[in-house]
């Protein structure tokens, strides 16, 4: 298979194929997760596994695993660990419905997941059936991803994920549902009073009731260029500037 290469810096080489490649939520969401170096972190469909080199390259956690369940994309992101010289991260084949099956309860400190935007039958459907996956909730809903979540974090684990707003009220109600309090909640917006394309939700398994609303994160400059928060999360001059999803 030919691959061509993202470098992401400190060494990292991620594969990308037009099939598994990467927009600028991952970015945004590895920013918010804030992974410490302890962290045994779990990434629920990684896709090309651009979460979890992001995690490396800004904490390096104990231990990243990947879980997908199309096989072409855990071949690939297999193919940029090793490129890459990891040895604290795997890439997993299976189905995020049997994930606590597949890993055992309490094994994980965070958990990531980048979701599907989409309900089944709504939104612009993708041409490929690897697009229609990764954007529709076919094989996979807020509910699934709570319910694996609670069970495979430890107590006081995280959850983050993002989520367009319209779906926002879903996943606060499926992560109480599934004793993952919601914790923190992030917007985010294009630019300055612009409405949000993007929401970011971190839960805690047995977390107290309250929630911790931060500032909106502005993608640009006032300039058109990136603001210095995305900037940050790049920390090159990198990817385009992720849009609102329409």
């Amino acid at each position: 298979m030919h691959y061509q290469y993202e470098d992401l810096g400190g060494g990292l080489q991620l594969a990308v194929t037009p099939e598994h490649r990467f927009g600028g939520d991952a970015f945004l969401l590895a920013g918010f997760a804030a992974a410490k170096k302890a962290d045994r972190v779990l990434d629920l469909g990684t896709g090309c596994g651009i979460i979890p080199f992001v995690l490396q390259r800004q904490v390096a956690p104990a231990a990243v695993t990947g879980l997908d369940i199309q096989p072409a994309a855990v071949a690939q992101f297999h193919h940029s660990i090793r490129h890459s010289g990891l040895q604290n991260m795997q890439a997993v084949e299976g189905d995020i419905r049997r994930a606590d099956a597949l890993f055992g309860a309490e094994q994980f400190d965070l958990i990531t997941c980048n979701p599907p935007y989409f309900p089944a039958g709504s939104g612009p459907v993708a041409a490929s059936g690897a697009g229609r996956i990764a954007r529709h909730q076919l094989l996979c809903t807020a509910a699934d991803i709570c319910r694996v979540s609670a069970r495979l974090l430890r107590y006081g684990g995280r959850l983050c994920v993002c989520q367009r707003p319209a779906q926002l009220v879903d996943v606060l109600a499926e992560m109480r549902a599934h004793r993952l309090e919601p914790k923190r909640l992030q917007l985010v917006v294009q630019r300055p009073g612009a409405a949000p394309w993007l929401a970011l939700i971190e839960g805690r398994k047995g977390g107290r009731p309250t929630l911790q609303v931060l500032p909106d994160f502005v993608v640009e400059a006032p300039d058109g260029g990136f603001s210095a928060a995305m900037l940050a999360l790049y920390q090159k001059s990198g990817p385009a500037a992720p849009k609102e999803e329409m």
